[in-house]
């Protein structure tokens, strides 16, 4: 029996970080549904000590509608939740996924301006070079978008596939209204690393034109 404080329709983020986490989960906020992002790692690290003493995945987080940028990064350890969708998509029937997403390069690009990635991933991958690096990250990238295209491709009204560089709030909204009411789209915009905020207002622009 589900608690009452449990929400009734889960959403998680299962994009790679450098895509849109913080936006998104400003977004949620704004919007009175209770989101938890990173944690300082803590999300993804209850993550796996979860499923290793055979406890709900998201025990820690009973209140919480929104999960994002599941991701612990350290010198030894490299995690990311976000990729065992097919898990959480068991245990969490009825829940919606979003596939956060943008042009692989430019994903790229960002990820290796975050402090001191390259350098963890090339010591925890075993690799010499950032080349190396770079590889493995693109080669991921388009596994598990592959992999998550396939797990919902008969499903469509439980994925929302969503390019950050090319999509509109609107698709959110129309995605999470049936599940969530009326939202307030306006509250989605750009937050990028040096925290300027940047509207993505092109549903309004071409409503105009």
């Amino acid at each position: 029996m589900q608690d009452q404080s449990e929400p009734k329709t889960r959403v998680f983020l299962i994009g790679f970080n450098r895509c849109a986490t913080t936006s998104f989960h400003r977004f949620f906020n704004a919007n009175g549904l209770k989101s938890v992002h990173w944690d300082s790692g803590r999300l993804a690290k209850r993550f796996y000590a979860n499923i290793g003493a055979d406890v709900p995945l998201f025990k820690d987080y009973p209140e919480v509608t929104v999960f994002s940028d599941m991701i612990y990064l350290s010198e030894t350890t490299f995690i990311e939740p976000f990729k065992e969708f097919e898990r959480i998509d068991r245990a969490y029937p009825g829940s919606l996924f979003i596939l956060n997403t943008r042009n692989c390069d430019k994903w790229i690009s960002s990820r290796v301006q975050h402090p001191r990635m390259i350098e963890r991933c090339m010591s925890i991958y075993g690799v010499e070079t950032a080349e190396e690096v770079i590889y493995r990250w693109r080669l991921e990238w388009h596994e598990h978008h592959a992999a998550a295209l396939r797990h919902f491709m008969h499903r469509p009204d439980d994925l929302l596939v969503y390019n950050i560089e090319t999509d509109t709030p609107d698709k959110l909204g129309a995605f999470l209204e049936p599940k969530f009411g009326k939202l307030d789209i306006e509250a989605f915009g750009h937050h990028n690393g040096r925290g300027k905020y940047e509207r993505m207002a092109k549903s309004k622009e071409a409503a105009a034109s």
